[in-house]
């Protein structure tokens, strides 16, 4: 595993872990919010629920209490007159609210009345009633209840601690919440709920949640905000700790590579000199069977050599030099010069071009990767076979192509092609091949940011190499 692998895997994580940490911090912030909505639902539903059961009921105490303290706010039987009406609460500012200056009522109960009307009410529903936690939702509630009967004529509207909304407008909503499928929900500030007390007749009870709502939207902005720095926090701490972690194995991966360099260029020497011996041995002496082997394992040695110092420079490439490319006929030259080769083989070797075509790449490694790619499948395509070699652009992709026939390919798990000294069989050692052409094309495709893939279909391989085109080299205001 090189340093561009090891690189590309650190990233991916912190990607991944990255996501992964949004991803659940955002479902915690989802279940926070939509539990506090669910809540709220409920205690809307709850109170509007008693509410109903009991409307008549608090309609008639509020008229009797009322009249008693000589107030005009009774709830209105709308026939004509439009004139509002209030209902309980519990808390209530002490400016401009029950009786004013000049002895006329103001719309709204005084301290007092409310105090009545609260220790009345277990006489009407039973003692038990005050201790509920309905009624403690209830003390502190502001709400209005509009009946209608069934032509939608509002037959009675009673408001508790609705400041700013008279009976027309509060007649308006209630007929907004009827047409509405679901028979709860909210609008604006106001939750709802509509009910049929009797047959013919419609009650809509709304209740002021603003103070829920509020902290709702609190809640889901504390969310995201603590979801946003969060995100933004883990990134910063998985890419520093990420970097600490792999930095270890980005060193061996550098003391791997300065390795195989080192050792490739120290055995050319002595390989030089065994080759040199030999060959003056055959000069003095005559071929042998001895020098004959000799000589080829030396040739074997030398190629292997060879690649090793090949893989290496493919690592570490980091810059590369990008020119307009004519890709089509690289591609042609490169197949070109195969098929003498393949011909001694008795294999067929064509090229499909579907037109020509330039782009911005490193000609250098595309003749590279070609020539790798075709060696492969000269090497293993079965006897009489054909080997094809094939390119064209997809967009800003570059789509090169080498397949071969290959009949036992159906059973090999082509994924381990790629690793480096990868034999299938024994077999293999007779084709000359070192199992590293292969993983340099790998690390070459890697070098241009592409991707290598190989599949077997219907008893031929393909391997594809899809490269994405560079960027032209900036130009110079001198014109260099």
């Amino acid at each position: 595993m090189n340093e561009r692998h090891i690189r590309h895997i650190r990233n991916q994580f912190i990607l991944i872990s990255t996501l992964s940490f949004f991803g659940v911090m955002l479902l915690m912030g989802g279940m926070i919010y939509g539990f506090s909505e669910y809540a709220l639902r409920n205690e809307v539903r709850e109170i509007t629920a008693y509410l109903s059961d009991h409307e008549v009921e608090i309609s008639e105490l509020l008229s009797s209490l009322q009249e008693e303290g000589g107030t005009d706010s009774s709830p209105s039987a709308l026939s004509g007159s439009g004139a509002g009406s209030a209902g309980i609460g519990s808390e209530v500012g002490s400016a401009g609210q029950g009786t004013g200056e000049d002895g006329s009522s103001s719309g709204l109960l005084s301290e007092s009345e409310r105090t009545r009307i609260m220790l009345s009410l277990p006489r009407l529903f039973g003692r038990d009633w005050l201790y509920s936690s309905t009624l403690e939702h209830i003390r502190g509630t502001s709400f209005f209840t509009v009946l209608f009967d069934e032509e939608n004529h509002p037959l009675r509207v009673n408001r508790n601690l609705i400041f700013g909304l008279d009976d027309g407008q509060a007649v308006e909503y209630a007929l907004q919440a009827k047409e509405h499928p679901h028979s709860i929900g909210h609008i604006g500030r106001f939750y709802y709920s509509v009910f049929t007390p009797e047959e013919g007749q419609t009650l809509v009870i709304f209740v002021d949640r603003t103070a829920q709502l509020t902290n709702n939207y609190r809640i889901l902005f504390a969310s995201m905000s603590l979801l946003a720095v969060g995100t933004l926090l883990a990134f910063f701490i998985m890419r520093i700790l990420s970097q600490r972690v792999v930095q270890s194995e980005m060193e061996n991966a550098d003391r791997q590579k300065r390795f195989i360099t080192n050792a490739s260029h120290e055995l050319k020497t002595p390989l030089a000199v065994i080759r040199a011996n030999t060959e003056m041995q055959e000069m003095m002496e005559g071929e042998s069977e001895w020098t004959a082997s000799n000589l080829r394992q030396v040739e074997r040695m030398s190629g292997l050599v060879e690649n090793l110092i090949k893989i290496a420079r493919a690592e570490e490439r980091d810059s590369l030099e990008m020119a307009l490319v004519n890709v089509a006929q690289v591609t042609e030259e490169t197949a070109s010069s195969f098929r003498a080769v393949a011909s001694s083989e008795e294999k067929t070797l064509e090229t499909e071009i579907p037109a020509p075509f330039s782009a911005f790449t490193d000609e250098s490694i595309l003749r590279q990767l070609l020539t790798l790619l075709l060696d492969n499948a000269v090497k293993y395509c079965d006897g009489h076979g054909k080997i094809l070699c094939g390119a064209r652009k997809n967009g800003r992709i570059i789509d090169l192509w080498v397949s071969n026939d290959y009949a036992k390919g159906e059973k090999v798990d082509t994924r381990q092609f790629f690793d480096r000294f990868y034999r299938e069989d024994a077999s293999h050692n007779e084709k000359g091949g070192y199992g590293i052409g292969l993983s340099i094309a790998e690390s070459l495709v890697g070098s241009l940011h592409g991707k290598l893939d190989v599949s077997w279909k219907d008893g031929r391989i393909t391997f594809r190499a899809q490269l994405p085109e560079g960027k032209a080299p900036a130009v110079r205001k001198d014109g260099s």
